[in-house]
């Protein structure tokens, strides 16, 4: 039975042996087990809640929408996932009829006036605030 051994790519040893040829690593040590290998999730979660502020028994009314697509018309909490990386456009939609407004973002650090974006290094968690100073009557 004819034996031989080669190096295959940088670092890998490979040993055939005819008809039960086997696969080494390294130093013949096994190579993990799927269940042992944890691959960092392709997509992380943002939670968006939205806050309702006010006087005089009345509350802030609105929803806060994302592009891409995945929070949309989120009056309350919602949580959606986006791949690693991406970058993630909340816009906030005051119910400006009823005198509602926008007053601020929590936990996002790139903000202009009713929109903010988020980049999906991790899982993130975003709040905006909605308020309202007229009366409920």
């Amino acid at each position: 039975m004819e034996r031989f051994s080669r190096l295959a790519g940088a670092c890998s040893l490979v040993a055939l042996a005819g008809a039960g040829s086997a696969l080494a690593s390294g130093l013949g040590t096994p190579a993990p087990s799927a269940s042992s290998t944890r691959l960092p999730s392709l997509e992380v979660s943002l939670t968006v809640t939205v806050v309702h502020g006010g006087t005089a028994g009345s509350t802030g009314q609105g929803s806060v929408g994302s592009v891409p697509a995945g929070i949309s018309s989120c009056t309350a909490t919602c949580v959606a996932s986006f791949p690693r990386g991406a970058h993630v456009k909340l816009t906030v939609h005051p119910v400006s009829s009823d005198g509602s407004y926008f007053e601020y973002w929590s936990g996002a650090r790139t903000v202009s006036a009713h929109s903010c974006t988020v980049v999906m290094h991790g899982a993130q968690t975003v709040s905006a605030t909605l308020f309202n100073e007229h009366s409920g009557t």
